[in-house]
């Protein structure tokens, strides 16, 4: 039968490169120590790739098989076997629509498997979807997979995903605690927000200002307990990128991810507490801002102060400032040298202006970089701009 695009598309027919089923293979005999198992079983053959590789132990089905020696079956409807021993159930299911498919076809496994060893979608990694699945199950084990891991319509293909490997045990898989609250901040209405993180979409997990935010839809909105400013710059240190492709469709960020994420950024300051001039920076000398950016504060007039203050102010940081402080009443090179230190361009910049200045510097973020104009007129261009303090 003519594999068209349709039927494709319809039968979730993106099928596993030979190389990547043959790296899944020898993960999961590394996990398991050896595959010795009573039945092998791969349900959504399609070409083969696990099963050509396992050997004719290998029983393989599937709807529409691509292979001779492929039995077609719908594994979602098919009998097991009454006693098939300890069995490996393999392969790449379809995962249809929120991989919904993907999850039927593991529950249905797990009627009878002793391992299940599957290529799912990276929202797998979820606890919304990890909650759907048979809790008699454990994850044991885990492989991210490269780009262009599957083949579809004899052409490579990507989609993010991930080989786990999950066992039977005797007790049931508690669920992970869901939470979605916070005591530094609520979840809100537009109306009431400090600032908005985009919930999907290609962006999703970045800090807009309230008024830049686009629809409730795709948007969360929060508003602060505390410290406004310091809750944004909390946020602003979070790496969404951790949670945000945990799936293979449209990028998105839950609420529990969000607060779990925030968790992450409060143990990191617990193991590196700031400088306590840091906090008495931000209590005794607010910052001007002309943006709603979160700022580092600073100490004007206490110059004992910034050496160690500086040590605080990270890469990250100088890029969200640059747009909120200014001017900057000591050497710029003491605030920016621990940045430039670790290696970034934007600090490596930022230092060698320092160097050629004689004069104070402004910080601000331009449309030209980091730009910056000492007492000679020079000026440097970069990612930042930098104009000298008027006398």
């Amino acid at each position: 039968m003519t594999n068209t695009r349709s039927t494709a598309r319809t039968l979730d027919q993106f099928y596993t490169s030979p190389t990547v089923a043959r790296d899944c293979i020898d993960f999961a005999k590394a996990q398991l120590s050896r595959l010795n198992f009573d039945t092998l079983l791969e349900p959504s053959a399609g070409a083969g790739a696990f099963s050509d590789q396992l050997g004719p132990a290998c029983l393989a089905l599937d709807i529409d098989p691509r292979m001779p020696g492929i039995v077609r079956a719908d594994f979602l409807k098919w009998p097991p076997p009454a006693d098939p021993g300890r069995t490996l159930v393999i392969g790449n299911p379809p995962f249809g629509r929120a991989a919904r498919t993907a999850v039927r076809f593991f529950n249905k496994a797990a009627e009878f498997a002793d391992v299940i060893a599957f290529i799912v979608p990276l929202s797998f990694r979820k606890d919304s979807v990890q909650r759907q699945l048979d809790r008699r199950f454990h994850l044991l084990a885990e492989l991210e997979l490269p780009d262009q891991s599957f083949i579809f319509e004899g052409a490579p293909y990507s989609v993010p995903c991930c080989f786990q490997i999950w066992e039977r045990r005797p007790e049931p898989r508690l669920p992970r605690p869901k939470t979605t609250t916070h005591a530094d901040f609520t979840f809100c209405k537009r109306d009431e927000a400090d600032f908005a993180v985009q919930r999907v979409g290609a962006n999703a997990g970045r800090i807009k200002p309230v008024d830049k935010a686009g629809s409730a839809n795709s948007h969360y909105f929060l508003r602060a307990t505390g410290d406004a400013t310091l809750l944004r710059l909390r946020f602003e240190k979070i790496d969404f990128d951790m949670v945000r492709n945990h799936c293979a469709g449209c990028p998105s960020i839950s609420k529990a991810e969000v607060v779990d994420l925030y968790c992450q950024i409060l143990a990191d300051e617990e193991a590196f507490p700031p400088d306590p001039l840091l906090l008495q920076a931000r209590s005794r000398h607010p910052v001007e801002t002309k943006t709603t950016a979160a700022a580092v504060p600073l100490c004007p007039g206490n110059r004992r102060g910034h050496p160690e203050l500086a040590r605080h102010v990270g890469p990250l940081d100088i890029d969200r400032a640059s747009d909120a402080l200014w001017p900057l009443p000591i050497d710029t090179e003491n605030v920016l040298k621990p940045a430039a230190a670790g290696g970034t361009r934007a600090g490596k910049h930022a230092r060698s202006i320092a160097r050629k200045a004689d004069h104070d510097w402004q910080i601000r973020n331009g449309p030209g970089g980091l730009d910056a104009v000492g007492s000679n007129g020079h000026r440097q261009g970069g990612s930042a701009r930098a104009d000298k303090r008027a006398a």
